[in-house]
């Protein structure tokens, strides 16, 4: 029996917040919101897929991860993603995320609700006041 390792141990936490996350999600639901920020970004849903205008040439599409999650834009500039699955929901909003991830100078970007950004400092303020 594998119960009285230290692998053993560690299985039986994952195997209980896996079964809990489970639980949650089909009694409540996973939900995960992004904002989009920029001139001319804009977000809509077609066919189920998100479609993105985030300043290149050319559209973006992003199709959920598994078959129970969901997409919706209430406006052209927040997606949320929502579902019962933990991992999916997690990993479908990670795709829309990397596809164009916050500017830490202008917050152009796709990002996490409430998510705080640090903006880097200039050189004035790097060169410690020397002249």
């Amino acid at each position: 029996m594998a119960e009285n390792t230290k692998q053993g141990a560690a299985d039986h936490g994952t195997t209980a917040a896996l079964l809990h996350a489970a639980v949650k999600g089909v009694h409540e639901g996973w939900k995960k919101e992004l904002e989009i920020n920029g001139t001319g970004y804009r977000a809509s849903i077609k066919n189920g897929a998100v479609t993105m205008f985030l300043g290149y040439s050319h559209t973006i599409t992003v199709e959920p991860v598994g078959k129970y999650t969901k997409l919706s834009c209430p406006d052209e500039t927040h997606i949320i993603v929502e579902g019962c699955n933990k991992q999916e929901v997690g990993q479908t909003a990670a795709l829309i995320y990397d596809k164009h991830r916050p500017d830490v100078y202008g917050q152009k970007g796709v990002h996490y609700k409430g998510q705080h950004l640090i903006k880097k400092v200039g050189k004035r303020a790097a060169a410690g006041g020397k002249k």
